[in-house]
C-alpha cells in the first residue's frame, strides 16, 4: 500500500512540472514579440516654415529623454485639455562649427486652452541630422537638455 501511495504522489509531482529548465532558446517567439513591442514609432521632424502660427501650439516642459534605435524618445508635460498632436520643430539652421549645433522645440498641436497638465512620451526620428555631419549637437527647447547625434558609430549619445 505504501508503495502505491508513494507512486501516486511521485506521479502527481512530475505531472505539474516537466523538470526541464527553461532556456532562452526555448522561447524565441516571445523574445521577438518583446523586441517588437519595445521598438518605437518615430515621428519626423517638422520644419518651422511649415507651421503657420507657433502661438497656437502648446509649449512643453522636457522631463526626460532616451535614445532608442535612431530615435529620441522624449518625456514631456504641457498644459491643455486634449492629448493633441506632438511635433518637434527645427528652423532648418545649424551652426557652422566642427560639431554643428541645432535648436529644436517640442510642441503639441490642438491641445486645447485650459490649465490641465498633460504628460506624454513621443519618439522623433533623427535621421535628418545625418546631412549636417557625423556629429550634431541637438538642444531641446532652448535649455541645457541636449544630446549628440553621432553617425560615426551609428548611434545617438547624450552629451
Amino acid at each position: 500500500m505504501r508503495y502505491l501511495l508513494f507512486l501516486a504522489l511521485s506521479f502527481s509531482l512530475f505531472a505539474c512540472d516537466s523538470g526541464k529548465p527553461t532556456t532562452a532558446n526555448d522561447a524565441p517567439s516571445t523574445k521577438k514579440t518583446e523586441q517588437l513591442a519595445e521598438s518605437p514609432v518615430c515621428l519626423d521632424i517638422t520644419k518651422l516654415r511649415n507651421i503657420e502660427d507657433t502661438n497656437a501650439l502648446a509649449q512643453t516642459n522636457i522631463l526626460d529623454f532616451k535614445l532608442n534605435e535612431g530615435c529620441i524618445c522624449i518625456t514631456y508635460e504641457y498644459s491643455g485639455c486634449n492629448a493633441g498632436e506632438p511635433i518637434i520643430v527645427w528652423d532648418g539652421t545649424a551652426t557652422k562649427s566642427m560639431r554643428p549645433q541645432v535648436n529644436m522645440h517640442v510642441y503639441v498641436k490642438e491641445a486645447g486652452m485650459c490649465d490641465q497638465m498633460q504628460s506624454a512620451i513621443t519618439c522623433f526620428n533623427m535621421v535628418e541630422m545625418r546631412s549636417l555631419g557625423t556629429q550634431v549637437l541637438v538642444y531641446l527647447n532652448g535649455t541645457k537638455k541636449n544630446f549628440l547625434v553621432n553617425y560615426q558609430d551609428e548611434q545617438l549619445k547624450t552629451d
